[in-house]
């Protein structure tokens, strides 16, 4: 479990990156932070929904093993394919809301979307 651990990791401070990107971005012609559109809004939330998801599918197999299920080590594969998916969709999902600038080596989270997709 220890990649899919690093991959959210990773989407975790890819989103941190965006809010930041989102709150401090102000095209002249709006005249306010991007993060004030519910477009950008709704984004945000669903990324935040993709890295719980994650979480719980990570978690699950821990708790169920703690908890003393027998079968509970043979949910781990299947729990590392899907969180992992989840969380690279979500640093997708960051990269693709930021636009252009997120795929600058500048920014952040160009380097996250390299380091989840590589």
């Amino acid at each position: 479990m220890a990649l899919p651990a690093i991959y959210l990791g990773v989407a975790r401070n890819a989103l941190d990156r965006l809010t930041g990107f989102l709150r401090e971005r102000v095209p002249s012609g709006l005249g306010k932070p991007l993060s004030t559109l519910p477009r950008f809004q709704t984004g945000a939330g669903e990324i935040a929904a993709r890295i719980t998801g994650a979480e719980e599918i990570l978690f699950g197999p821990a708790r169920r093993a703690d908890e003393g299920d027998p079968d509970a080590a043979a949910y781990a594969g299947v729990a590392k394919v899907l969180a992992t998916r989840l969380l690279i969709e979500a640093v997708e999902q960051a990269v693709a809301l930021a636009g252009n600038p997120g795929l600058t080596r500048a920014n952040p989270l160009q380097r996250h979307y390299l380091n989840s997709v590589s």
